[in-house]
């Protein structure tokens, strides 16, 4: 039976150019082109299936593999305001999501693009402390437009309602969150203020006596 032809067909990464010639053996082989440049002979029943999909460059072993840092590179543009901002996917909240390969910051080889950045550029982030985008641009990788900060810092920093919730530093009827006065809740960190506390709590009172009172009359 002849082997099925397979020329032109497009196979994952690889394209099949022609059949391959002496290859040997009893298998039939393909000469392959794939979309990095590198020329590849690989199986028919391989190919076909799927199994073969590139020249070995999506798993580390083509030759003509690109460099992270190239990868990185071709995914970023540089704005106007000095921000060099991030082309590729992006996460739910806006950061730039980048496959490094397995690193120290993830054994799935996923990190943030300003991480990557920084740490490329710059050098290792300080243990627990985050980046903070000076700049306010989230997907802006421009390790001059990033610092070091603690993670309260950061988040004070920011814009959402509870950074600027964190910012007051008065109770909305104007008592002072300081000293005495204040009640940090020990698990989900808010504060309060022990002067309102206090207020509510003689209102409840009252109100309590009132409506047994009016239950007795």
């Amino acid at each position: 039976m002849s082997a099925i032809d397979m020329t032109g067909r497009v196979c994952g990464q690889l394209t099949v150019l022609s059949r391959a010639e002496n290859a040997g053996g009893t298998k039939v082989k393909w000469l392959c082109v794939c979309t990095c440049g590198n020329q590849t002979t690989a199986d028919g029943a391989k190919l076909r299936s799927g199994h073969t999909r590139s020249c070995g460059c999506l798993n580390g072993l083509g030759s003509s593999r690109r460099s992270t840092y190239e990868r990185f590179i071709e995914k970023t543009q540089p704005a106007e305001n000095g921000c060099i901002e991030w082309r590729g996917g992006l996460n739910g909240v806006g950061y730039g999501q980048f496959y490094a390969g397995r690193t120290s910051l993830s054994e799935t080889g996923k990190t943030y693009s300003h991480r990557w950045a920084y740490e490329y550029y710059v050098g290792p982030i300080p243990e627990g402390m985050h980046l903070d985008h000076l700049c306010r641009n989230r997907k802006c990788c421009n390790p001059e437009h990033l610092e070091p900060v603690t993670p309260r810092e950061n988040m004070l920093r920011g814009v959402a309602p509870a950074a600027q919730h964190a910012r007051k530093t008065h109770c909305p009827v104007g008592h002072e969150y300081s000293g005495d006065n204040l009640y940090v809740h020990p698990v989900k960190g808010y504060r309060v203020c022990r002067a309102c506390g206090r207020i509510r709590a003689r209102e409840n009172r009252r109100q309590g006596q009132q409506n047994q009172q009016a239950k007795g009359a």
